[in-house]
């Protein structure tokens, strides 16, 4: 619960990062980062958190802890948060998508 409400309000801090870029390179469609920031980082994190985090979850079964259970679902939030840093440098502020 608590990592799905961090993930939004880390996705709403991602788009406003990727809108301010997008001024900043006087890009004539900032809302369109904007969007492809949420995108990039909320999808990422929905794919990770379904093919990875639950099934490690559920394999350790009652063999973890709460500490073990908050680094492996935290994974999510901060791999995605690595792949929105990737798509910005990558495709915002290099040059733009064609």
């Amino acid at each position: 619960m608590l990592g799905g409400i961090t993930a939004l309000l880390i996705a709403g801090l991602v788009a406003i990062w990727f809108y301010r870029t997008a001024i900043a390179k006087e890009d004539d469609k900032p809302w369109t980062w904007a969007f492809i920031g949420v995108i990039c980082f909320y999808g990422f994190f929905t794919i990770w958190r379904m093919m990875v985090v639950r099934p490690v979850l559920l394999m350790l079964g009652q063999h973890h802890n709460d500490i073990t259970t908050f680094l492996i679902a935290s994974s999510a939030i901060l791999l995605a948060a690595l792949f929105a840093t990737f798509i910005r440098r990558r495709y915002l502020i290099k040059g733009k998508l064609e």
